[in-house]
Formats: structure tokens, sequence, C-alpha cells
């Protein structure tokens, strides 16, 4: 048998169309806006209503203060938190991964993600990054299987990962 030549790996395949966008329905995010606003509002309220009730001289004892506290750090924690790292727009493009999320917008170069999950018992798939973790909705990005591929064919760590059905 002959040697094996020493051939240079082809290149990646081409991506699609890098202008597309991948995003989410506007009235989603605009629901999205106003969740937080109100979850702003209740933290706001309950500061203010706990402040008022002291000093009025209508204290609740402070077992109830430390449990509205806590169910208001709950609700920001299991609401805000996911709200902040969700995407709203995803584009890829030849050299990273730009993604909007609510309130900043990041740009990934494709050499920092560090793994691409997506769980079929999760509606959200995972791009973890060195800094940060991002999810992406699976059912309203719009064209997410194509998105996933372009993510798992461009990223630099193998598709082990990966758990989502082919």
């Amino acid at each position: 048998m002959g040697k094996k030549k020493n051939r240079p790996d082809p290149p990646p395949p081409p991506l699609p169309d890098s202008s597309f966008v991948y995003g989410r329905a506007r009235w989603r995010h605009g629901i999205r806006i106003f969740g937080v606003a109100i979850l702003l509002l209740l933290n706001v309220s309950m500061i203010g209503s706990l402040s008022t009730r002291r000093l009025n001289g209508h204290p609740i004892p402070w077992d109830r203060d430390l449990e509205l506290i806590a169910l208001v750090l709950f609700c920001d924690v299991s609401i805000l938190l996911p709200m902040l790292v969700e995407v709203d727009k995803a584009q890829a493009l030849e050299d990273k991964l730009v993604l909007n999320t609510m309130f900043y917008k990041a740009k990934i170069p494709w050499a920092e993600i560090v793994s691409f999950k997506a769980p079929v018992y999760l509606k959200f798939s995972i791009v973890r990054t060195r800094r940060c973790f991002y999810l992406l909705n699976k059912r309203q990005l719009e064209k997410y299987e194509q998105l996933a591929k372009v993510i798992d064919m461009r990223r630099d760590v193998p598709a082990i990962e990966n758990t989502s059905k082919s």
C-alpha cells in the first residue's frame, strides 16, 4: 500500500448568508422588557413598603420582613438572570458569533466558544464561553436548527458535548 499523503485539512464549509440575523419576534422581546419593568417596580415597592411601615410605627416582625425579602430575591434570581443572558438576536459571521441579549451585545470569536449543548429536554441550548454563558431559545429563534449547525460546525471544540437529536 502507498503512503498517505499529508494533505491540509479542507476548509470549513461556507456559512449561510452572514447578513441573516437569527432573531425572535419583537413582541416577545417587548414582553420581556415589560417583565423586567414589573420586577423592578416590585423591588422598589417592597423596599418602600417596608421602610414606610417602620417610619410610621407599624412594623411587622423581622422574620416576616426576611420572608418578603427572600421572596423578592428568589423572583429576581429565577426570572431576571435568565432574561439577562437569553439571546434576542444572533448572527454567524466568518470570524465570530454576534449575540444580542436584552441589554448588551457580545461579539465572540469562534475559538472562544468552550462548549455548545442542546439538551433535548430543555427549550434552551447553552453556548458557553470562558467568561459567560448564553441561552438560545430553541422555540423562539427563527431558523434555530440552522444556527445550531453553524455553531457546532464553526467552533473549535469537538461536537461530543452536543446532546441534541439529529
